[in-house]
C-alpha cells in the first residue's frame, strides 16, 4: 500500500506481509522523493496500515493494533517527520476499522469497518472536539469498500461488492442514503486533485470517468488509461484488499508498484530474470584451482 502526500514529496508505505491476519507484523515507513531516502515512522510488533496524509501532509492517520489482543484495533495519528504516535480513537463496536481518505477540512476519516472479507460497512470517525466518535456511513449489503472523499467534500466514492466484480458507486455527502450514483464495474476508487476525474481499477488496468457537478452530478463514459504489469493491490495484480497505487494530486502522476520482471530494457524488451548461483563447499573447489595452476 503507497500513498502519496498532497504536497507531492513523500510517499507513506506499509511495509511487512499483507494485513490478511491481524498478528501481521507490518510497519509505515515515510520514503521521500526529492532526496530518495526511506524511514521507518512505526515500530509497533503488531500490524500497522491504512496511512492517510492530512490535508497539509504534515501527520498521517493510520490503523494499528498495538497494544491490543490482536483482535482490537485503534486508530492513531503520527508527525510525518517522526514521532509517537497518539490515540485517536478506539471502539469495540469498529475493532477492526481501517482508515481510507478523509476530508478536504480533515475533519472527518472515511474508514472501512470490516469484520469478514465480505461483511463490511463505511465508516466516518468525527476528529472535531476532544473526544473522536465512530458511527456507520453506510451499511454494507453484502458489503462496501474503499470510501474516497470527493475534494468538494460533497460526494463520496466507494466500491459496492456484489459478490463478483465490484460496482462503483457516487453517494452524496453526509447525506448517502438520498442517492446512488453508479459510475461502472471495478474497484479502487480515487478522485483527481480538482474532483473532476474518478481513476479506477477496471480489474485489468486504470480507467478514469470524468465528473462534473453542477447543475447536478454528471458522470462521463468510462474511458482506459493504462495497463500493465502493476500491482494493482495490496496481495498482487488482481487488486486484493485494497488499492496499492495512488495518484499524486500535485501533478496528476500514478504511483505503481512494478511487478517483479516486468521491467524493459532500453530497446523495449523484457530484461532476463535475475539469476542467483550458490556455490556450496568454495572452499574445496578454490584449493582444487590452485592446486592445478
Amino acid at each position: 500500500m503507497a500513498r502519496i502526500s498532497p504536497d507531492g514529496r513523500k510517499v507513506a508505505l506499509v511495509v511487512g506481509p499483507p494485513p490478511i491476519q491481524a498478528n501481521s507484523n507490518s510497519d509505515i515507513w515515510v520514503y521521500d522523493l526529492q532526496t530518495e531516502n526511506a524511514r521507518q515512522l512505526t515500530f509497533s510488533p503488531r500490524l500497522d496500515d491504512g496511512p492517510v496524509w492530512t490535508s497539509d501532509s504534515k501527520q498521517i492517520y493510520f490503523r494499528s493494533f498495538e497494544g491490543g489482543d490482536g483482535n482490537h484495533s485503534g486508530v492513531y495519528s503520527v508527525p510525518a517527520e517522526g514521532g509517537t504516535p497518539t490515540t485517536v480513537a478506539r471502539s469495540d463496536d469498529f475493532q477492526y476499522a481501517l482508515p481510507w481518505s478523509i476530508s478536504p477540512d480533515d475533519r472527518a476519516l472515511a474508514l472501512v469497518s470490516a469484520t469478514t472479507q465480505t461483511d463490511i460497512d463505511l465508516a466516518i470517525l468525527d476528529l472535531r472536539g476532544h473526544e473522536s466518535a465512530f458511527r456507520v456511513l453506510l451499511k454494507g449489503n453484502p458489503g462496501s469498500n474503499e470510501p474516497a472523499i470527493a475534494p468538494n467534500g460533497q460526494w463520496i466514492a466507494y466500491e459496492e461488492l456484489k459478490g463478483g466484480p465490484g460496482e462503483i458507486n457516487i453517494r452524496p455527502y453526509p447525506e448517502v442514503t438520498r442517492q446512488r450514483y453508479p459510475v461502472g464495474s471495478g474497484a479502487h476508487p480515487t478522485f483527481s486533485r480538482d474532483g473532476s476525474e474518478l481513476f479506477f481499477f477496471d480489474g485489468q488496468g486504470l480507467a478514469a470517468a470524468s465528473v462534473a457537478y453542477q447543475p447536478s452530478l454528471r458522470i462521463g463514459t468510462t474511458q482506459q488509461l493504462f495497463r500493465g504489469q502493476y500491482w494493482y493491490g495490496v496481495v498482487g495484480p488482481g487488486g486484493g484488499l485494497g488499492r496499492a497505487w495512488d495518484v499524486d494530486r500535485k501533478s496528476e502522476r500514478f504511483l505503481m508498484i512494478q511487478m517483479p520482471g516486468a521491467a524493459t530494457t532500453a530497446g523495449g524488451k523484457p530484461t532476463p530474470p535475475i539469476r542467483l548461483n550458490v556455490v556450496l563447499n568454495w572452499n574445496e573447489e578454490l584449493k582444487r584451482r590452485v592446486s592445478t595452476h
